[in-house]
């Protein structure tokens, strides 16, 4: 109001620190009650969450934009997949050097990353993959190793032990026989 006053400042404190304090004391007690009453549907939502970040990973690679995995770039061998939920899978089986193919037709971007790298084909089981193969041999595609899910089965649907013994048993390209069943197809 109009009233005259006298003003004195007798101390000066940095309430920051003190704010601070209370909030990590408050992430303490959090994490502790967390810990003492978590229950299956926390270690279920913390799996979900992991893999939704793992195909979050999931990046568009050259020109023709296709579905990849970040280590694309950065890995000496490349693994071509047949599409995008192939990738979507070997992301979620923490397998980043892969690249969908997108269909039978080929496109340049394929065929340019094939002659920079080591690269293993792995295809679905079925007549789909046979076509891809072919096509992407009369495309010039430069393929060092084939390797194939089962009769049948598809790459997206396989587990991370089925897909890590599939890639073990990979042949190289000219053993393939580049027929149906070549590169470690049985089972």
């Amino acid at each position: 109001g109009p009233c005259e006053a006298k003003l004195r400042i007798t101390k000066v404190e940095d309430t920051r620190n003190l704010k601070r304090k209370v909030l990590v004391d408050r992430a303490k007690n959090l994490l502790k009650t967390l810990l003492k009453t978590e229950i299956p549907e926390s270690k279920e939502i913390s799996e979900m969450v992991r893999d939704e970040v793992k195909t979050a990973e999931i990046v568009e690679y050259g020109p023709d934009r296709l579905s990849a995995g970040p280590a694309v770039d950065k890995s000496n061998e490349i693994i071509f997949v047949e599409g995008r939920a192939d990738v979507v899978n070997l992301l979620k089986n923490d397998i980043t050097n892969v690249i969908a193919i997108g269909g039978a037709k080929v496109t340049r971007t394929i065929i340019e990353v094939s002659k920079k790298k080591e690269v293993t084909a792995f295809l679905d089981g079925d007549r789909g993959g046979d076509i891809i193969l072919n096509e992407l041999v009369q495309s010039g595609v430069d393929i060092d190793f084939v390797c194939r899910a089962p009769q049948g089965l598809e790459v997206e649907e396989r587990t991370r032990k089925e897909i890590i013994k599939y890639l073990r048993n990979r042949v190289p390209f000219e053993q393939s026989g580049k027929g149906p069943r070549g590169g470690g197809a049985t089972e």
